[in-house]
């Protein structure tokens, strides 16, 4: 993919946030990449990831979406890109044509 070869893609441990708390949101995206200026970057995340996603919603341009309601424009139109795993596995499910829950 795109964001591979360019190597702005970040698989993150959403379980890790236990709670809602943008500093810690804040302090992962700044240990991937310089801290300022902060680009577009899109956090794609399962259902499940609530908390992560609330602690990621209040950062400056950050979008978060479910892996569900991400499109393809979404994907390519972001800086950068940081993915839970099961959100990761709901993509590759999904460009595959099948569904995550058929997956063996």
């Amino acid at each position: 993919s795109l964001h591979a070869e360019r190597e702005s893609i970040a698989i993150v441990d959403a379980s890790a946030f236990t709670a809602p708390r943008t500093r810690q949101a804040l302090d992962l995206l700044e240990s991937w990449g310089p801290p300022a200026p902060p680009l577009p970057t899109l956090v794609v995340l399962a259902d499940r990831d609530s908390s992560a996603a609330l602690s990621f919603r209040n950062l400056a341009r950050v979008t978060v979406l479910t892996a569900e309601d991400v499109g393809v424009t979404d994907l390519l139109g972001a800086a950068s890109l940081v993915v839970s795993e099961p959100a990761l596995e709901a993509l590759t499910a999904r460009a595959g044509g099948a569904t995550a829950e058929a997956k063996p």
